[in-house]
């Protein structure tokens, strides 16, 4: 068989798919307008187009595309235009070239996508097409997930284009989400340890993803779907870390009423969202609104055990500013979409659950901030006290001060004799709590052991004042203390309840 000299790619019947579309022109307008579709969503700005049928010509199958998803009837537009096919009066063995042809409907472009890394290809067959007369007054409305408009050219152009003032801040608030999962992940493994990171907070994250992107699977978008399968991956092996590898705080029953009440709450407003916001209502809709509620709120449970916690965390600033931080740079996107008379409006849901979500991050960086004034290496990273400073979580978390441990372990069994938590006491925690001061990062600790190391090796310091183990520590103070209280408990350093003896003289 003979071998071509062109570069050529087969693909068999089930490895190729082909699809039509249509750029849909107004042309009874001055000037002429373009019918974009937007994907209610992505919130993606689209050109109408859908697979070809068994049995149908290309032309056809964009017309019924066009019109199945905009609405609109329309025709195609003969144009002038440069193409190598020949026409039907051409002799056979007409040269193989470009020509200019008039008047025809002929596909003007063809994309080819390659699918599954080039395994498999769709090609796109795109037509230009016009406005029946009477259209737009009979149009019986498109598909379910799109809205349709015309623009200007210029405006239709801009609103294709990948790089707008609102991508960049969308790209960069992406970016900054996926720093914030990095950081966590990181420090994690790092430490050795996941103190003061909420395993409620983090299951809610991944309930958020696992019902906003449902449509992973037909994303067309690689940036979108990498992001995607990121977000969705990374919340999960968080949480298996948190469960099975690494020590975590356990947290108390108030956490998981505050968790369950996110949920219900978010779980109540959703269909209300939609109907009050949302321009058509589907499942898929609501799921969406679901998510963009709790994403907002999730992170209660979280504050809430940094309020409790008397254990050093894995939580530090770098992480909080990064998390919080997403969110505003997506309002900012959102103010210059809205701010724009010739771009359509940002989704009502997002942008109100948005403000409230960075609004929460905002207080409580504020309060964050204040805080690590003063080196943390006693554990506690933020408590009732220093959130009187913030003005929202002052009032969802009230102003009571709760001195009791959250943490289990050092809590004692059988409560205090005087009804009262340990306050001021001191936290025991030996080798699974990482002392860490967000402002100095957390090689702060590391550094701190070499200085003690050269110090011993230079005799500034007496070897038998270095403690290894911090577990050895706590052990060494609390003998110091059952010491102090047996010698309080009798006179002169008796145990109670014995006089020298003398009752057994008599």
């Amino acid at each position: 068989m003979a071998v071509s000299n062109f570069a050529t790619r087969q693909y068999a019947s089930e490895a190729f798919v082909e699809s039509c579309g249509a750029i849909l022109f107004d042309v009874s307008k001055d000037p002429i307008e373009v019918c974009l579709l937007r994907h209610l969503t992505t919130h993606e700005w689209l050109l109408a187009k859908g697979r070809r049928n068994c049995g149908e010509s290309r032309h056809e199958a964009a017309l019924r595309e066009v019109q199945e998803e905009t609405g609109f009837r329309c025709r195609l537009l003969p144009l002038d235009m440069a193409t190598r096919a020949p026409a039907a009066d051409d002799i056979a063995n007409a040269p193989d070239q470009a020509a200019a042809r008039r008047g025809i409907t002929e596909p003007f472009m063809l994309t080819m996508r390659d699918i599954d890394g080039g395994a498999e290809v769709k090609f796109i067959w795109w037509y230009v097409a016009t406005l029946e007369r009477g259209a737009v007054e009979e149009a019986a409305g498109g598909e379910t997930q799109f809205s349709s408009g015309f623009f200007s050219f210029d405006e239709a152009v801009r609103k294709l284009s990948f790089e707008t003032d609102r991508q960049v801040f969308r790209f960069m608030g992406d970016i900054s989400h996926l720093l914030s999962k990095c950081i966590l992940m990181i420090a994690i493994h790092r430490n050795r340890s996941a103190e003061g990171v909420s395993l409620i907070t983090q299951g809610l994250y991944a309930l958020v993803f696992c019902t906003r992107y449902l449509d992973i699977f037909s994303e067309q978008s690689a940036w979108n779907f990498i992001f995607k399968i990121f977000y969705i991956s990374s919340s999960f092996y968080i949480i298996g870390a948190m469960q099975w590898i690494f020590p975590r705080t356990r947290e108390r029953e108030l956490s998981w009423k505050v968790g369950a009440g996110v949920f219900g709450v978010s779980l109540i407003l959703s269909p209300f969202a939609m109907l009050i916001f949302e321009s058509y209502w589907s499942f898929r809709v609501w799921l969406w609104d679901f998510s963009q509620i709790l994403e907002s709120i999730c992170v209660l449970p979280q504050l809430l055990l940094l309020r409790q916690t008397t254990v050093p965390t894995v939580i530090d600033s770098f992480y909080l500013v990064t998390l919080g931080s997403y969110r505003g740079l997506y309002l900012i996107g959102w103010i210059t979409r809205e701010l724009d008379i010739n771009d359509k409006a940002p989704n009502t849901v997002s942008v109100i659950f948005g403000i409230i979500q960075t609004a929460l991050y905002v207080d409580f960086a504020w309060v964050y901030y204040t805080r690590q004034r003063v080196k943390l290496r006693n554990g506690g990273i933020v408590d009732a006290d220093d959130l009187r400073r913030g003005w929202l979580l002052n009032r969802i978390f009230g102003k009571r001060i709760d001195a009791h441990s959250d943490d289990e372990e050092s809590a004692p069994a059988l409560g205090d004799d005087d009804g009262q938590g340990r306050r001021g006491g001191r936290p025991k925690w030996g080798a699974r709590g990482i002392s860490v001061s967000a402002d100095e990062g957390v090689l702060d600790t590391d550094r701190d052991n070499q200085r003690r190391d050269e110090e011993l090796e230079e005799g500034i310091i007496d070897p038998d004042a270095k403690l290894q183990d911090p577990d050895e520590l706590a052990r060494v103070l609390d003998d110091d203390d059952d010491d102090d209280t047996n010698k309080a408990s009798g006179s002169n350093g008796t145990p109670a309840g014995i006089d020298n003896g003398s009752e057994w003289r008599n």
